[in-house]
């Protein structure tokens, strides 16, 4: 049809789609050639070799990322930019319909979002309410300590991100679909004395509730005859029965505060890890899993050292005094 001279309107009309259908038809066609029209609805191609790896990383960006915390341009996900995610930490280019499937076999749909006033989010100011009483509690108190805690992953590859290159040039990022890499757990105090500290384990080594309790145990250890308040999302590894044991035999002590799920803005943990992964970046990969664990050693002593630059990007008043209550 637009050989004939139809334009990109009169072929929408004429086929009852949207404008951005027929582009997506002609991309295909320049992109596959004839192979572009046959037609995958309804079944899952032979090639969709996504692992349990891949799926729960998948699972976990779709929750609590959008696109542009990895420099993909948007705020939404669509199943070609989660191709694109996954392309880009593992190597494996999967089709669109295989993220679709992964999705909608873990009861995940593609919907519009429901309106709602910015504070009218009940879950959310209840807990904007909880961590300004709480943060000022522990400010007023020099017998308690307040830290915010996450996980997350570094690999030897590091993720896309912006750089200076010259007009039309493109920094060229070594990615060879490496997994090899850390996993961390980390926390901030983010009321007085603001250090922050992470456990770092080998990308093979899964952190399950085992090592919460752990880095729980390590904070109660690092603040003897203190009361430790733990900001932390709703993981699983961070509410199962492992954890809640954990709790109950240190309530004198130790007081969790579970986040609402997606509310990443409610923990300042996440401003730690974004400038961990911006000072780790480079366009080539680490020669090694045990570089990547001392660097990540030697960046978190550098933080500990300048506490100004920690207490900027963690300071609970940035978070919870200037809410939407």
């Amino acid at each position: 049809m637009l050989i004939e001279g139809n334009s990109v309107k009169q072929i929408a009309d004429f086929l009852a789609v949207r404008l951005i259908t027929v582009y997506t038809y002609i991309n295909r066609w320049n992109e596959l050639g004839i192979s572009s029209l046959e037609d995958y609805r309804g079944r899952t191609p032979s090639n969709c070799k996504m692992t349990a790896e891949m799926e729960h990383d998948l699972l976990e960006v779709v929750q609590h990322n959008i696109p542009n915390d990895f420099e993909f341009l948007g705020n939404v996900w669509t199943a070609k930019l989660l191709s694109d995610y996954l392309n880009q930490n593992y190597g494996i280019r999967l089709c669109p319909q295989c993220i679709r499937d992964t999705l909608h076999k873990n009861n995940y749909s593609f919907k519009r979002a429901q309106k709602r006033p910015s504070k009218g989010v009940k879950s959310e100011q209840e807990s904007f309410k909880k961590m300004i009483e709480t943060t000022s509690t522990v400010e007023n108190d020099s017998d308690s300590v307040l830290y915010v805690m996450d996980e997350t992953a570094l690999r030897t590859e590091s993720d896309n991100r912006r750089t200076w290159s010259p007009v039309g040039v493109s920094p060229i990022l070594e990615s060879n679909g490496s997994h090899q890499g850390v996993n961390i757990i980390g926390a901030t105090e983010i009321t007085k004395n603001f250090d922050t500290i992470a456990d770092i384990y080998d990308a093979a080594h899964t952190i399950k509730g085992k090592e919460i309790k752990e880095f729980l145990s390590e904070l109660l250890e690092r603040n003897l005859g203190k009361k430790v308040y733990v900001v932390l999302d709703n993981a699983k590894t961070h509410n199962n029965h492992e954890i809640q044991e954990f709790w109950s035999q240190n309530t004198n002590r130790l007081v969790l505060i579970n986040t609402p799920v997606y509310s990443p803005q409610l923990n300042p943990q996440e401003n730690i890890w974004n400038l961990l992964k911006n000072k780790v970046y480079t366009v080539g990969a680490k020669e090694s899993t045990d570089a990547l664990f001392e660097e990540v050693n030697h960046l978190y002593n550098q933080f500990n050292d300048d506490k100004g630059l920690i207490k900027n990007i963690v300071n609970p008043r940035n978070y919870y005094f200037k809410s939407r209550i």
